[in-house]
């Protein structure tokens, strides 16, 4: 069965079965289709489903092929855009103290006692643009809690997968560092976000209203970060 529908859909098909399951889901990845079924669902019935839906699962696997992203290229000089700013990659091949963000340069070594204490060099990258994003967003964060009259409890960055920021029931405010690579207005509405969680612990009207009272264009920035999350990224 999933050989002729992998020749049809022209990529991988993996099919999950779950006891608990009653209904089926499709799920379009990178790797191809992700399909998850009940064990008694007859193999003629997926294939209809899979048919019937056979528009949107090409739109998203098409979506999925441009959204490939490359990876950052560690060379001298390389542009990297951080809260909207260009910033430059300069690799010593001499033994530097630590890598380091200093005027518009990321400071980083490739001389093999540099490499044995910091890591490799898109290491000393990470390490660079992690502290930059914890500073930056701590600093935005205070200003607007000053504006919107709220303090979080505490502001932590971390290495989310799937979310790009969250508030704890006690007020507690983290990150994804990676946010730093998105344009600034869109790192203000994730901050925006999150500290109006303070006064809403949810997604009500309400809550959006908030969230519009500070930045009136948030939907075209909410909007941007579901499109362009994939790129923000070392």
């Amino acid at each position: 069965m999933l050989t002729d529908l992998e020749k049809y859909f022209d990529c991988k098909i993996e099919l999950i079965f779950s006891k608990k399951r009653k209904t089926l889901s499709i799920q379009i990845n990178p790797n191809g289709i992700k399909i998850r079924s009940s064990y008694w669902m007859p193999e003629n019935e997926i294939k209809k489903f899979l048919f019937q839906n056979d528009k949107w699962i090409r739109k998203k696997l098409t979506e999925q092929k441009i959204k490939i992203k490359l990876n950052l290229k560690i060379i001298n000089n390389q542009k990297i855009i951080l809260s909207g700013e260009d910033y430059y990659l300069k690799i010593n091949s001499h033994l530097i103290q630590k890598p380091e963000l200093k005027n518009n340069s990321l400071i980083i070594c490739n001389h093999i006692d540099g490499i044995k204490s910091f890591g490799s060099l898109r290491n000393q990258v990470e390490y660079i643009v992690r502290n930059f994003s914890y500073d930056f967003l701590y600093t935005r964060t205070k200003y607007f809690s000053k504006i919107m009259n709220v303090e979080p409890l505490s502001i932590k960055v971390k290495n989310y997968k799937s979310r790009w920021g969250s508030c704890s029931a006690k007020g507690d405010i983290s990150y994804n560092w990676k946010i730093i690579f998105a344009p600034s207005k869109i790192i203000d509405y994730l901050i925006i976000h999150e500290l109006s969680h303070l006064v809403f612990f949810n997604h009500s009207k309400r809550f959006w209203l908030k969230v519009e009272e500070y930045q009136p264009d948030f939907k075209e920035n909410r909007k941007w970060l579901k499109d362009n999350s994939y790129k923000l990224d070392i």
